[in-house]
C-alpha cells in the first residue's frame, strides 16, 4: 500500500491483521472518493454509480418482492456479514485511527456498504475473490450472455492486482484488458459474460439486474449427509473419494436435465437397507461409479420423492407457486410498469428485478419436479444394480429372464 494515509492505519497490526484484501480495497475506494478531485482516480470514481440496484440496497417494500427467493436468503446473508465486518472495523481500526477514519462521512456503514456492492459489481474473474482488483476502464465494459469475450490479465494475476488500482505504474510488464472473440466492426459496442455459470439470481444479487436478452434461470442446491443417517461417515468417505466435499452445490436449471452427479449423490443420499452393502470399504473407491446408474428400485422412488418433496417445500415458501402473476406482469406495456411504479425509476427497476428472478426460480423448481416425476413414471422399466450385475456375469439374458441351469451345472 503505496498511500500514505491509508498506509499507517493498514500496516497496524493490531486492528488490521488478517484484513480481507476485498476490505483494503473497499478502504482505499472510500478514501479515493473522499479525496474527490484532488484524487488521482477521481475521474474513475465519476463513473461509479450512485445508486445500486442488488437487493442489499433494497428498502422492505421492494424486498417484499423477492419473499421466498434464494435472492432474499442471500442478500440477508451479504447484509449480515458486511454489517459484521463494519463493525469490527468501527470499533477497532476506525476508532484507533479517527484521523483516517470519517465514520460520520466517508467511512459511514451505508458508504462501507456501497463499496462493498461495487466491488460486488465490478470486479469479475480473474481480479477476483483473493485476486480481487478494481481494474479502471475495463470494468465499464456491458454485460451479454452471448458473449464469448473474457477479461485477461497478462503478467500474473499477483502482479496484475499490485499494478492496477492503487498500485505500480504499468512499467511492470503487467496488463488487464479484454480479449474478443471475434473481429468487431465500427461502432459496434464491446460486451462480455460477466458469470458464464451464473443464473438471473446470481446476477440479480451482485450486479443487479437480470439479463432480459437471454435469461439464465436456475436454483443453487445444497446437499448434505443428515448428521443422523446410519451410514454418514460410510458415506461421507464415498464423496471423500470422489471429490465433491461434505456440502456439494447442484445448479439446477429450467429446461436441462439436472446434473448427472446430483442424481448419483441423491442415490448415496438414500442409499440404506439391502443397498448399503455397496458403502462397504470393500467397494468405497468405486461406490461412485457403481451407483451412476440406478441403485434399486426403492432407492429411485426414494431419489425422486426427495426431490419432488423438496421442490414442493420450496415453491410454499413463495407468495404464489404458480407463474401466472409473473407472466402477466411481464406482458404488460413498458408504460403500464412505469405507471405502476409512480414513474419511479428505481422502483420500476427493482420490480422488474423481482419478478424476473421470482419466474426463473419457480420455472426451475417446477421443471425440476417434473423431471423426476417422470422418472418416477417409469421406474419398473429400469435396469437396477443387481440386474446389472447378473448381466455382467452372464447370467440373465437380454430380455432380462435367468441363463442358469442347474441340470446343465458339472458335478465335482
Amino acid at each position: 500500500m503505496n498511500d500514505d494515509e491509508l498506509g499507517k492505519a493498514l500496516r497496524d497490526e493490531d486492528v488490521a491483521g488478517g484484513l480481507a484484501r476485498w476490505t483494503t480495497l473497499a478502504l482505499t475506494l472510500l478514501k479515493e472518493r473522499e479525496r474527490g478531485e484532488e484524487s488521482k482516480y477521481a475521474a474513475y470514481v465519476k463513473t461509479l454509480p450512485e445508486v445500486l440496484h442488488s437487493p442489499l440496497f433494497w428498502n422492505a417494500e421492494e424486498l417484499s418482492e423477492i419473499q421466498g427467493t434464494q435472492l432474499l436468503d442471500n442478500a440477508a446473508g451479504y447484509d449480515g456479514y458486511v454489517r459484521g465486518v463494519y463493525e469490527t472495523l468501527r470499533t477497532g481500526m476506525f476508532a484507533k485511527h479517527a484521523d483516517v477514519f470519517d465514520v460520520e462521512g466517508a467511512f459511514s456503514e451505508d458508504n462501507f456498504r456501497w463499496a462493498f456492492g461495487i466491488l460486488r459489481s465490478r470486479t469479475m474473474a480473474p481480479c477476483d475473490g483473493a485476486n480481487i482488483a478494481l481494474v479502471p476502464g475495463v470494468d465499464l465494459v456491458n454485460h451479454s450472455s452471448l458473449s464469448q469475450a473474457r477479461w485477461r490479465v497478462s503478467g500474473g494475476v499477483a502482479g496484475a492486482v499490485a499494478g492496477l488500482f492503487g498500485g505500480g505504474k504499468g512499467d511492470d510488464g503487467v496488463s488487464a484488458r479484454v480479449e474478443c472473440d471475434r473481429a468487431l466492426n465500427v461502432n459496434e459496442p464491446l460486451y462480455v459474460n460477466y458469470n458464464p455459470e451464473g443464473t438471473d439470481t446470481s446476477f440479480a444479487l451482485d450486479f443487479g439486474f437480470v439479463d432480459t436478452i437471454t435469461p439464465s434461470p436456475g436454483y443453487a442446491l445444497s446437499l448434505s449427509v443428515p448428521e443422523d443417517d446410519p451410514n454418514v461417515f460410510d458415506k461421507l468417505d464415498v464423496l471423500d473419494v470422489c471429490g465433491l466435499g461434505e456440502t456439494p452445490t447442484f445448479t439446477l436449471r429450467a429446461y436441462s436435465d439436472p446434473d448427472p452427479d446430483l442424481r448419483t449423490f441423491l442415490r448415496l443420499l438414500n442409499c440404506k437397507n439391502q443397498d448399503a452393502f455397496l458403502l462397504e470399504a470393500l467397494f468405497r473407491q468405486q461406490c461412485w461409479s457403481l451407483i451412476s446408474e440406478p441403485l434399486s428400485r426403492e432407492n429411485e422412488a426414494d431419489c425422486c420423492a426427495s426431490m419432488t418433496d423438496g421442490v414442493a417445500a420450496a415453491l410454499s415458501a413463495y407468495a404464489s407457486r404458480t407463474l401466472d402473476e409473473e407472466k402477466a406482469y411481464l406482458m404488460s406495456p413498458p408504460s403500464a410498469r412505469r405507471a405502476a411504479a409512480g414513474d419511479d425509476e428505481r422502483a420500476r427497476v427493482r420490480k422488474d428485478v423481482a419478478v424476473r428472478v421470482r419466474l426463473a426460480e419457480k420455472s426451475t423448481l417446477i421443471e425440476t419436479a417434473s423431471f423426476f416425476d417422470v422418472i418416477a413414471s417409469g421406474l419398473d422399466g429400469m435396469e437396477y444394480y443387481q440386474e446389472r450385475r447378473l448381466r455382467s456375469l452372464n447370467l440373465l439374458d437380454e430380455d432380462g429372464s435367468s441363463t442358469y441351469d442347474p441340470f446343465n451345472e458339472t458335478m465335482a
